[in-house]
């Protein structure tokens, strides 16, 4: 025995002390040694036999710690912490003073003993920590502890292969004659029963991925600072378990765990762990969800001098104190805005929801920004190619959005929308957030009720800059026109989309072909008035136009701002004539912006300037239809232009004292009839020029050269009807033009080119 104990074979020492029966002081110290010896591979068995031959409960109670925090096996883990609660109870019970004393709960009287006891102190130290990795390890197991049933399968079977191929090396084995004592053999090694292989989980054949902790690391580590790394890992359904389950331990870091938890995850995954407002208005503790694995406090856990230092740990200062209602509120805010800035916008919109549902205040505001930045972000057309993508300085967070002003985010809102969406876009997103923006200023004491109507007309009225965006400005009137529902109406009412219109197409530049159609399809959108009382402010469009500093659709809309309902009908009706006038001109290439039939209204040096340029490109622009680029070459051609340009001077108009001056609206009402035939004459011999290159081509195949000198005889002097001009005009108009062939002829040819048309006029 002697021999045994000194080279420190305890497994040998121990049977053979128990065979000889020596005392039982001297087998707990072997059992003692023997236990620190097996350390490393004990099981439960070993751990029972030899625990339960230890005398010195203390220092049985400690080794239990021991061996609870520093195995991987589950079972093993539990079975010491049972065994050292014994130890413990059975140590206070060989004191009567604390025994009596706890038994009878006079909780002062034992803590003073523990204060004059270090023994004492420390036995209780143990034991609540021993409660407290109890409870641990049955969190980790409820969590971690359960392999897959595919794994556990195959980890059994291997289990079995490997004892087959064992079996028949074993069985020559001896028996070491260790009599009752269970100590790990082969055999017993590898025949443990399925129910304790499955929970017996090692950090060698499981692997431990980084949001799960090995069992040894999971009891010795701070459970705040698991929790954390749950949290930061985004193991949500695990971090939920710790705080229900230590919701005591846990709850002074709730700040920390909800801001560790990735920006991503939307919130309805961690509901439990958002702060709520109680019925008194301060933070509601987690008393309604924890779940705690003793329903009753051991004695241990509460006394004062038994709580053990606390270990290292990398998170901030708890709070264990309820926030207040404010306090809540500004977290909230905090938070929100933290996730928003990084383009979370719907899961801070979510997190808005839920604070107001957990009773956290003056969150409206912010929900309102995030649920229009939502909008913007997620219900906005997409733009229609890559090249248009969003710039950097549209980061869509936010600061962002708090940075636009209302036009801004109106121009925002609708920066893709094309004709097909546009007033789908302004309903969806526009509208909603113009009423937004006036319970904003009603709420804050300055109410703007014209805010709404302000904004949406100042868009409508930009969008006639160009050809594209009266496409768009047609898809708004389209959607405001008077026959359709109020409610579906986006201009609502019916002297207000008047004037849009009227400011809009007068102070548009667009002449192309388009942009012409699209401003005919505008004007039958428009309302028709039945009231014709006039009132003593009303607007003249004529006078309007020499009163305004620019003609751009602003200030137009502005100066219609008084205009009667008569006024405005009386507008419509010009401006449909316009319409017609610059449709004509657009067929004779020689289109113009509307507003020219208003500045020029008064002048005929304008009219006259503009007459003489319809009759010049008339001939050389192909008539203004598109893809024949032919020129005029037959009488009923000319003769076309030249009904036109009188039906442009007709003054036949109201008198003096009707609604308008005699002619209004007409283009060139201040050219008499003389006038405008000189023009159109003039129009006519210029074209000669024109008509150069096709004579000399036709001169190369049937010789007619004059044919071009004919066309214009025969409408000086036509057959069926008087002639249009006097001799001695038609005259001066000839030589008139043959002057103009021989200023601009380039060489002095008289056979060829200009100077033979001048020449044969």
């Amino acid at each position: 025995m002697e021999q045994l104990v000194d080279r420190g074979e305890w497994e040998a020492a121990l049977p053979l002390a128990l065979d000889l029966e020596l005392d039982s002081t001297y087998i707990s110290h072997l059992a003692q040694q023997l236990l620190i010896a097996l350390l490393p591979a004990l099981d439960v068995p070993i751990l029972t036999d030899l625990s339960s031959r230890v005398l010195d409960k203390a220092w049985l109670a400690g080794t239990c710690l021991r061996v609870a925090t520093s195995t991987s096996k589950v079972n093993l883990a539990n079975k010491a912490v049972e065994l050292g609660i014994q130890a413990t109870t059975e140590w206070v019970d060989s004191s009567p003073t604390l025994r009596d004393a706890t038994g009878e709960g006079e909780w002062d009287k034992v803590e003073e003993l523990a204060q004059a006891d270090e023994e004492m102190r420390r036995i209780c130290r143990i034991r609540r920590t021993l409660f407290e990795l109890g409870d641990k390890v049955k969190t980790w197991d409820s969590i971690w502890g359960k392999r897959k049933e595919e794994s556990e399968k195959a980890g059994k079977a291997e289990e079995k292969e490997t004892k087959k191929d064992n079996g028949d090396a074993n069985e020559g084995d001896e028996d070491h004659g260790w009599d009752n004592l269970d100590l790990p053999t082969d055999e017993t090694a590898s025949a443990r029963n399925d129910d304790e292989t499955a929970s017996d989980i090692s950090s060698l054949d499981s692997p431990v991925s980084p949001d799960q902790p090995s069992l040894t690391s999971f009891l010795t580590e701070p459970l705040h600072d698991t929790a954390l790394s749950l949290a930061a890992f985004g193991s949500l359904s695990a971090l939920e378990i710790i705080c229900h389950s230590h919701s005591t331990e846990i709850w002074p870091y709730r700040i920390q765990l909800l801001e560790a938890v990735p920006e991503w995850i939307e919130p309805e995954e961690y509901i439990w762990l958002l702060p709520a407002v109680d019925s008194k208005g301060h933070e509601a503790d987690w008393s309604e969800f924890a779940l705690p694995w003793r329903t009753t406090v051991d004695w241990s856990e509460k006394l004062p001098s038994a709580s053990l230092p606390s270990l290292p740990s990398t998170s901030a200062s708890p709070l264990a104190d309820p926030r207040t209602s404010d306090e809540l509120t500004s977290f909230y805010i905090r938070h929100i805005e933290r996730i928003a800035s990084l383009g979370f916008v719907h899961s801070a919109l979510s997190l808005v929801q839920h604070g107001a549902s957990r009773g956290v205040m003056d969150l409206d505001q912010l929900g309102e920004e995030l649920s229009l930045l939502t909008r913007l972000v997620y219900d906005r057309p997409t733009p229609p190619s890559p090249s248009s993508r969003l710039s950097q300085e549209e980061d869509l967070t936010l600061s962002y959005w708090r940075s636009l002003t209302p036009e801004q985010v109106i121009r925002v809102y609708l920066a893709y929308s094309d004709s097909s969406n546009l007033a789908t876009s302004i309903r969806r997103l526009v509208l909603p957030y113009l009423s937004v923006l006036e319970s904003r200023l009603e709420r804050a004491g300055t109410p703007d009720p014209t805010i709404s109507t302000r904004l949406l007309y100042d868009y409508i009225l930009s969008l006639s800059s160009n050809s594209k965006d009266l496409n768009l400005l047609y898809s708004i009137f389209e959607s405001s026109k008077p026959t359709l529902p109020s409610g579906a109406r986006i201009v609502k009412d019916d002297k207000d989309l008047a004037r849009l219109a009227i400011a809009s197409l007068y102070g548009s530049s667009s002449i192309d072909e388009p942009s012409i159609v699209a401003m005919g399809k505008i004007f039958e959108c428009l309302p028709a008035f039945s009231d014709t009382s006039s009132s003593p402010h009303d607007v003249d469009l004529f006078s309007l136009a020499t009163t305004l500093p620019d003609f751009s659709p602003k200030n137009i809309f502005s100066g219609l701002k008084d205009a009667s309902p008569s006024s405005l009908s009386y507008s419509l009706d010009l401006l449909d004539l316009h319409l017609s006038q610059l449709e004509t001109f657009s067929r004779y290439s020689c289109a113009t912006p509307l507003s020219w039939f208003l500045v020029s209204h008064n002048s005929i040096t304008s009219q006259r300037a503009w007459a003489t340029r319809l009759a010049r490109t008339a001939a050389s622009g192909g008539g203004g239809f598109k893809g024949n680029a032919a020129e005029f070459e037959s009488e009923d051609e000319w003769l076309g232009l030249g009904e036109v340009l009188k039906e442009l001077t007709d003054n036949q108009g109201e008198e003096e004292g009707g609604k308008g001056k005699k002619g209004t609206g007409k283009a060139f009402w201040l050219l008499n009839e003389d006038e405008i035939w000189k023009i159109f004459f003039g129009g006519l011999l210029g074209a000669g020029r024109k008509f150069l290159s096709t004579l000399e081509l036709m001169a190369k195949t049937d010789g007619s050269l004059q044919a071009g000198f004919s066309l214009a005889r025969s409408l000086f002097n036509p057959s069926s009807m008087l002639a249009p001009l006097e001799p001695g005009a038609v005259e001066d108009l000839v030589v008139s033009a043959s002057r103009e062939f021989y200023d601009n002829a380039e060489e002095g040819n008289i056979n060829r080119g200009d100077m033979k048309m001048a020449f044969d006029w």
